[in-house]
């Protein structure tokens, strides 16, 4: 096949920002930049300035190809499909879809040849990077496009839902037709991974966009068809470090095939590494005794939550939702309640019920997404990121009523942890283009930046005694577990694997 010259500035991505598939994305990204591909990844959200809509148009109508990362998760994102509609109305002859996990493709799809990553990751990317056009500007590998400009900076982007730039009557009716229309549950085969979630990314002007620019190969063609009460353990023995010493994790090192994750326990400074519960988990957290844990799994026919002991014995279902999928578990410290995400009504929201289940109440009832609850020390408010006025970082009682926001001083905010002395709430910010480990006080002052590296940071955790976070940080290449002192000093990586060490959390 000879290799055709791009029309056009970059390569786009699509996917779904949630576990697996975000760290799948991230790591697709560097190798591409390592090829001499720049990318713009989605680690700063568009500006209020930037209307999302007409960046998100412009970012497909100027890339010379689409890549479309398919998981059942992308699958069931209406802003992914809303993207994909758009590329195929305006670039049909450009999409490259890359299959990452198990599904079923849309109907769209099924006539376009993909790149299965399913298997060995490096013969996929050749692949990949074969099949590609040829970038028209290769004297600028590295550049990264942020806003529709080219920038010599490490800058970040925003991905999300596109469906401006056509006429007001033409996005009536495709909205109108996306939520009409059909979503089967896709086929799947052993569970999903890596703490695979529903956090999707809200349709809003900071919602986010992973493009990657600059580009060679050939365009792909052809076909295809793609609960009894758990008894509770001893924790384990503490240590003197961060409370307990132990943190457990997601990982994917012994996984087979290496897609999925299970949950390990590794001491504070790298030793006693023990796979705790195998097959496919995500979203973990513990109650406040340290004896069990709630996760995500889709060991059922959807993602539902699981109670487990501390060993993994005993696991028992909690939510039985075949046609909905939860997320994002929070134990409260009180021990009574468990938060979580929903999409039960349409859109992502808050929920809460008792640990067997029980008292299922809504937190929030907005129009907009609301995710990643995280719950106050005392066991009486909430914080979560919602995409309310842009995506910031709101607060509710716990008993419910109306959330109010802490404040727009942080960038495209993720994955809020509060403090065991409430003084402080951890978050991953994108205020310098690059998503960093940040602290903020409960009332929207003093916001702190943690880490400062040009690679990704997320989903920090504080250890029980509050004098310690983890994090998970892809500055040696890939996702690993790190430790730093609470102001931010001594950052000290925990785990080495050539896969990817995400989530972690500190037992009681």
């Amino acid at each position: 096949m000879v290799q055709q010259t791009a029309t056009g500035n970059h390569i786009f991505i699509s996917y779904r920002r949630a576990e697996p598939d975000m760290s799948f994305a991230y790591r697709l990204a560097e190798s591409l930049r390592e090829s001499g591909h720049a990318v713009w990844i989605d680690v700063e959200g568009l500006t209020p300035a930037n209307r999302w809509h007409r960046e998100i148009q412009r970012g497909i109508d100027e890339s010379y190809a689409y890549v479309i990362v398919i998981s059942p998760d992308s699958l069931e994102s209406e802003w992914v499909q809303n993207e994909l509609i758009y590329t195929l109305q305006n670039k049909p002859g450009q999409i490259y879809p890359v299959l990452f996990r198990d599904a079923h493709l849309p109907p769209e799809l099924i006539t376009i040849q993909y790149v299965d990553f399913r298997g060995d990751y490096d013969s996929a990317l050749a692949q990949l990077l074969a099949n590609l056009p040829r970038d028209p500007d290769p004297a600028v590998p590295g550049v990264i496009v942020s806003g529709g400009e080219r920038s010599q900076t490490r800058r970040g982007a925003s991905r999300g839902l596109w469906i401006g730039g056509v006429a007001l009557a033409l996005i009536a009716v495709i909205v109108l037709a996306l939520l009409l229309r059909p979503r089967d549950v896709p086929a799947m085969t052993p569970p999903p991974s890596e703490m695979a979630a529903v956090t999707d990314v809200p349709p809003t002007e900071t919602t986010d966009v992973l493009e990657i620019v600059s580009g060679g190969g050939d365009v792909i063609s052809g076909a295809v068809t793609l609960p009894p009460t758990p008894l509770p353990t001893q924790a384990p023995t503490p240590t003197p470090l961060g409370g307990s010493g132990w943190i457990t994790f997601l990982s994917n090192r012994d996984a087979d095939p290496p897609i999925y994750s299970e949950i390990y326990r590794v001491a504070v400074d790298g030793s006693e590494l023990t796979q705790i519960i195998s097959s496919a988990y995500s979203g973990l957290s513990y109650s406040p005794d340290g004896s069990q844990v709630v996760f995500v799994s889709w060991r059922g026919a959807a993602q539902d939550l699981y109670i487990a002991n501390a060993d993994g014995t005993n696991i028992v279902q909690l939510t039985d939702t075949p046609t909905i999928a939860e997320a994002d578990p929070a134990w409260s410290p009180d021990g009574t309640r468990i938060a979580f995400t929903s999409n039960r009504e349409g859109n992502l929201d808050v929920y809460a019920m008792n640990v067997d289940g029980s008292g299922l109440r809504a937190l929030t009832t907005d129009s907009e997404d609301d995710w990643e609850p995280a719950w106050s020390p005392d066991s009486t408010q909430i914080v979560f990121v919602s995409a309310q006025l842009g995506e910031n970082l709101y607060m509710v009682d716990a008993s419910g009523g109306d959330p109010h926001r802490i404040s727009f001083t942080i960038t495209n905010p993720r994955s809020p942890a509060w403090s065991p002395d409430g003084s402080l709430i951890a978050c991953i910010g994108a205020q310098d283009g690059n998503a960093e480990v940040y602290t903020i006080h409960p009332e929207g002052s003093g916001l702190t930046r943690l880490t400062e590296t040009p690679a990704y940071e997320y989903t920090p955790a504080w250890s029980p005694d509050g004098s310690m976070l983890a994090f998970v940080s892809w500055r040696d290449g890939n996702a690993e577990i790190y430790v730093m002192n609470a102001g931010g000093s001594n950052q000290t990586r925990v785990t080495d694997s050539p896969q990817n060490d995400t989530l972690p959390r500190w037992v009681p």
